[in-house]
């Protein structure tokens, strides 16, 4: 327990160093509960903020799991691949590492949940900014590249994701509608 605390104090106080102990030395266990930590802690949030579950219990935590284990899965491919195109070298394996300790600072969010209303959405709002800042330390650190090139690691992807992926479904169902004209 010890170790999960002093790991959690580091994200805040000494963030390059946290993450440089978790992708080197890792203890993928600790890791484990961190990940399970932190999306537990956004499921109860959510929950907490959205009047309650739209699924019980096991099915709500499994379908949690899940969602979580395809976003870090796909996000480190995602940006694995973004690395490498830029020329960088690095293990993949080491994000899912690194997206352990991301999903970790969910666990700040329940208590702001029981408050609700404008601070639960500041609070989601800097955390989300906090797990952007370790993900670009992380992939700085993995990679051994500078700030800007993990910038573009991060950015690139995400771009995609929010802006691409979206506006290439509202053309397809623009295009699919062009029969009902």
């Amino acid at each position: 327990m010890s170790a999960l605390l002093a790991l959690g104090a580091d994200l805040f106080a000494a963030p390059t160093q946290a993450v440089r102990r978790a992708v080197q030395h890792p203890s993928d266990g600790l890791l484990g509960a961190l990940f399970l930590w932190g999306v537990l802690s956004q499921l109860v949030s959510q929950g907490l903020v959205g009047g309650g579950f739209a699924l019980g219990g096991v099915a709500a935590l499994l379908g949690a799991l899940l969602s979580a284990a395809l976003v870090a899965l796909g996000a480190s491919a995602l940006f694995h691949l973004t690395a490498s195109l830029l020329g960088a070298e690095g293990r993949g394996a080491h994000l899912l590492r690194l997206f352990a300790l991301v999903f970790f600072l969910n666990a700040l969010l329940p208590p702001f949940a029981l408050i609700g209303g404008a601070a639960w959405w500041l609070a989601r709002l800097a955390v989300a900014g906090w797990q952007l800042a370790l993900l670009v330390v992380g992939v700085r650190e993995i990679y051994a590249v500078d700030t800007g090139t993990a910038l573009a690691v991060v950015a690139m992807p995400t771009a995609v994701l929010v802006l691409v992926v979206p506006l290439a479904a509202l053309f397809a169902l623009g295009v699919g509608m062009l029969h009902l004209l």
